[in-house]
């Protein structure tokens, strides 16, 4: 799956795009615990609990009520721009060395990356597909 969001390009395999751009949905939109836990996947809402855990907001065991307010910066990670995952950082995994080396940045605070900028999608996506990747365009933001 790809889109172009924020003028770059990100692609990622269908079940990581679907489950970042819902986790990325309920981090912006739940007001209370209890609906990011009904909108994020099991494994990602487990995640979250582990990083309040290890960061002793709560302890093992514990965890928010449903009806507490929720705001995603309560996450730890998430104000820095640490949580959730970076598709931009995630790409560096499969992609083609030469796009990689062709499109890499790197970010004093969140560390390496691909920049891939919107002009150069069709290119990209074209190159992706000679590789034998099937890729469809997201209807919904990957970020």
């Amino acid at each position: 799956m790809y889109s172009t969001s924020g003028g770059v390009l990100l692609v990622a395999p269908r079940e990581d795009a679907e489950r970042n751009s819902r986790l990325h949905d309920g981090l912006r939109c739940s007001r209370t615990w209890g609906e990011l836990r009904a909108t994020v996947d099991r494994v990602d809402y487990q995640d979250i609990l582990d990083r309040l855990h290890s960061e002793g907001i709560y302890d093992q065991g514990e965890e928010p009520e449903d009806a507490e307010p929720f705001e995603a910066d309560d996450v730890p990670g998430h104000a820095d721009g640490d949580y959730p995952e970076w598709l931009q950082q995630s790409m560096l995994d499969w992609f083609p060395d030469d796009l990689v080396e062709e499109y890499f940045a790197e970010s004093a605070f969140n560390g390496e990356f691909l920049h891939i900028p919107e002009a150069d999608a069709e290119a990209v996506i074209n190159r992706l597909q000679q590789e034998g990747h099937t890729l469809t365009k997201s209807d919904v933001s990957l970020m």
